[in-house]
């Protein structure tokens, strides 16, 4: 196998909000379709947005996409809900949502990064430059057998690159499937 690149984007989690739209905490900038909502316990939790810029994130009909988690008594409860917001949602100027009383709001700012692929990269989770694959990015590399036939869009760390989230150990990867709809699995 020759040697391949890719391009990712690299997470890093600011403790400071400046009014970036890819955010996490806090609140989300526009209102989604319709809100995760649980019959017994309510809204569930805005976590974080990521926007499609068409070169990071690109996803068709999508503004942004949006993460959710229900939590009871400030703790995660369950999996989460990716919702995608479709291009030309109203502004959330009136503040609705239920933000999470632990994770504090901040932007997510991004690095470029090329990945250089070998053979091995598959077994060791690091390109040949030594650089961790699995960790929080939108794009880049991802191990085909994951993908199946979806176009990986990128991965959210439990915990990596100071990620204020906590996936019980696990990282939840966000792919986009064949009818353009984001999948997300823990791994």
């Amino acid at each position: 196998m020759e040697n391949q690149t890719y391009t990712g984007y690299y997470m890093q989690f600011s403790d400071k909000y400046t009014g970036k739209l890819n955010k996490y905490g806090g609140l989300p900038t526009h209102l989604p379709p319709q809100w995760p909502t649980d019959e017994q316990f309510g809204g569930w939790t805005f976590l974080c947005q990521f926007y499609c810029d068409g070169k990071m994130l690109s996803i068709p009909n999508t503004l942004c996409v949006q993460i959710y988690q229900l939590m009871i008594n400030d703790e995660e409860s369950c999996d989460i809900v990716v919702v995608q917001v479709p291009l030309g949602a109203k502004e959330n100027i009136n503040k609705y949502g239920v933000s999470a009383a632990k994770i504090p709001e901040g932007d997510i700012l991004f690095k470029e990064v090329v990945e250089e692929i070998t053979e091995k990269s598959d077994l060791e989770l690091e390109d040949k430059n030594g650089v961790f694959l699995q960790r929080s990015k939108l794009g880049g590399w991802c191990a085909a057998d994951e993908m199946g036939n979806r176009k990986f869009l990128g991965i959210v760390g439990d915990g990596d690159a100071k990620s204020p989230f906590n996936w019980g150990g696990v990282d939840l990867f966000m792919f986009l499937n064949e009818s353009n709809q984001v999948d997300c699995e823990f791994y």
